[in-house]
């Protein structure tokens, strides 16, 4: 969930440290005073991405009932809005309600039984209600919609690390040595798909896992699981948008900026993401947009300094003419 950091010079003092914590703790205020403000103005024009948008931020920052508030009402304006239907269910298993997350995924599915998502979180409400083999087959659904699906695999390891450690011998799962490798099996492939797995404590895992220390290897791995279990719409892509939309920020070169080089750090991080090089190809397009809407301003700048200038006029007006398409355009993806 939500967290920040800032870097400090190796000297630093208590007092540096202290200092470093309040500043961070007044950004996070500000930016909840910020979220409500725009929440109040999306609500008066009840518009369902905005909502949903609202809905993932709200969870990040572990204000639940806030995100629930949003993504319901998201639904309520269009009913096949399946990534609503998804965040919904995410935050009911932060609340530990997995029959609340099993019956919003359900209907997800009947509309959509092609994303591989709905079966994903379908198998972690399974886990979390310590059901085994439907969240196994869960997982494997998942799996066959999307191999290289590097959070199932993840959590279909888990699954079957979590029924070794709470049911070592059950009549209706698999041997346990052939669970162990299955959970191995799944955890490599993890390792392998998402970046940021490929760290020491993540190999340790699998290791105690090969060496049939379940226990431990589940502890540490939970650990983990928490910050990477969730494939959230990019929370940076939700910010920008509704504080584009509704927080002032639509004309801000700097915000737009600095929205880029978010992105192209979070596709360093995730380079098999569509999502974000999506999102990076709209920025661009903000990025055109900013850029001729300051052209025509030096055209007219050009004019006002000389009523004579025929070629500054032509250009104003080939360029109004003719900019009209990427306006409209951009209007449309933002919808």
């Amino acid at each position: 969930l939500d967290s920040r950091e800032r870097r400090l010079s190796p000297d630093a003092d208590e007092k540096d440290i202290q200092n470093t914590v309040k500043v961070l703790q007044r950004e996070s205020i500000r930016e909840i005073e910020v979220l409500f403000y725009i929440q109040k103005k999306v609500w008066r024009k009840r518009h369902a991405l905005s909502y949903n948008k609202l809905g993932v931020i709200f969870l990040k920052k572990n204000l639940i009932k806030d995100a629930q508030k949003n993504l319901q009402e998201a639904i309520a304006i269009d009913e096949n809005f399946i990534d609503a239907h998804k965040n919904l269910a995410v935050c009911f298993i932060h609340s530990q309600q997995f029959d609340r997350a099993l019956k919003v995924l359900e209907k997800a599915i009947e509309k959509r039984p092609d994303l591989p998502d709905l079966y994903n979180y379908k198998g972690v409400a399974l886990l979390g209600e310590k059901n085994f083999i439907d969240s196994v087959q869960a997982f494997e659904k998942a799996l066959s919609l999307n191999e290289n699906f590097s959070l199932a695999h993840l959590n279909l390891g888990l699954a079957y690390l979590t029924g070794l450690v709470e049911s070592p011998v059950h009549p209706q799962l698999l041997p346990l040595e052939e669970r162990q490798k299955k959970s191995i099996e799944h955890l490599r492939i993890a390792f392998e798909l998402k970046k940021e797995l490929q760290t020491p404590e993540y190999s340790a895992i699998v290791q105690k896992v090969e060496n049939s220390q379940f226990r431990e290897a589940l502890d540490e791995l939970l650990e983990i699981h928490k910050n990477v279990a969730f494939s959230l719409n990019s929370v940076l892509e939700n910010e920008f948008y509704l504080n584009f939309m509704f927080g002032g920020k639509s004309k801000d070169e700097g915000a737009v900026a600095n929205y880029i080089e978010g992105l192209k750090e979070e596709i360093a991080l995730h380079p098999r993401y569509p999502d974000l090089y999506n999102h990076l190809g709209v920025a661009y397009l903000i990025q055109c947009r900013n850029l001729f809407l300051r052209a025509l301003g030096e055209f007219r700048r050009a004019i006002k300094l000389n009523p004579e200038y025929k070629q500054a006029r032509k250009n104003l007006k080939l360029a109004e003419n003719e900019g009209k398409g990427l306006l409209i355009l951009l209007r449309a993806l933002l919808k």
